[in-house]
């Protein structure tokens, strides 16, 4: 089995293959008492998380064991994986502050609030006008990082 710096190596040397570099997405090991992780940070926001997510998968990233009878996380051993945006990139992008502010574009998809609540439920509507994912939302934000996250 190998280690989560070999791992996080060989992510790294399938996004290079893929045209990706270390500036638009970042990767980094760790390991600690009892685990290890991979975290991924895409700094590019025109990187696709689907594309990064499949390079992960295709060499088991993350490694967690469950109990079968309680399904809790079993201590030890275990590999965690994150792949997610990075803070400041998704910060700035041009997205409203509020979802009472009406309906926004993003990446082409429009964010339609659906009622006002602070977390609120908001749909999303595909370049073709079909409406492609309902969802509640805390913010507008985070229903483009979640738009982003399923490109």
């Amino acid at each position: 089995m190998a280690n989560v710096t070999e791992i996080a190596s060989k992510i790294r040397a399938d996004l290079k293959l893929l045209g990706i570099t270390s500036r638009q997405v970042s990767v980094k090991s760790e390991s600690f008492s009892m685990g290890s992780a991979i975290r991924i940070v895409i700094r590019d926001l025109e990187v696709p998380h689907s594309v990064v997510k499949a390079v992960c998968d295709h060499h088991n990233a993350e490694s967690v064991r469950y109990c079968e009878h309680s399904g809790e996380i079993l201590s030890g051993g275990n590999r965690y994986l994150t792949v997610e945006f990075d803070r400041d990139s998704m910060n700035r992008l041009d997205i409203p502050e509020s979802v009472t502010e009406g309906e926004f574009l993003f990446k082409g998809h429009k964010i339609v609030p659906l009622d006002g609540d602070i977390s609120c439920k908001v749909c999303v509507v595909g370049p073709d006008g079909h409406i492609i994912q309902g969802m509640r939302s805390y913010s507008p934000r985070a229903a483009a990082e979640n738009i982003l996250s399923t490109l």
